[in-house]
């Protein structure tokens, strides 16, 4: 029998979640998702993190799309790679299946702002490179964790505001 990681995990520390999430999830085991971490750890920060080609940095309302990479681009990028460094050292490096949460391109592109302050989903052409930058990113990072872990990858996409959206 499987168990799913759905949704956040209390707490900062990764070691700690990664074995509360191996000895509790039976089958497949996901990449832990800690908000309390602050800024650049909520579910729009942690996908907009691998996006390819696409820079977001935290504004005075939402995220918003910059020109190149902030430091809090930067801040977030290498918290994830040191994440996984941590995940590798307490699963070991031979991980069956694992399981990744990403926001989806509807729910990412209403989180999102643009330079000129409107919402990325207004924008049909922002929208279409968000998406794509999305796809890219997540093919990267399934790699990469394939790469770690020796594993099958199983992504699921969260859409938390589509019913909002589509209203």
């Amino acid at each position: 029998m499987s168990a799913y990681g759905l949704g956040p995990l209390p707490g900062t520390s990764v070691p700690e979640a990664a074995d509360v999430i191996l000895s509790e999830t039976g089958d497949l085991p996901h990449v832990p998702d800690l908000p309390a971490r602050g800024l650049g750890s909520d579910q729009v920060g942690r996908t907009a993190v691998l996006l390819e080609a696409v820079t977001v940095d935290r504004g005075p309302r939402s995220w918003i799309m910059t020109g190149r990479p902030q430091l809090l681009t930067r801040r977030t990028r290498d918290r994830l790679n040191r994440d996984l460094d941590e995940l590798e050292e307490a699963w070991g490096t031979t991980v069956p299946d694992l399981k990744i949460q990403v926001t989806g391109p509807w729910t990412l592109s209403a989180g999102i702002e643009l330079a000129n302050g409107h919402r990325v989903i207004t924008d049909h052409g922002a929208l279409r490179d968000l998406t794509d930058a999305l796809v890219e990113g997540v093919n990267a990072h399934i790699a990469d964790l394939s790469t770690r872990f020796h594993t099958n990858v199983t992504v699921q996409i969260d859409e938390p505001l589509l019913g909002e959206i589509s209203e």
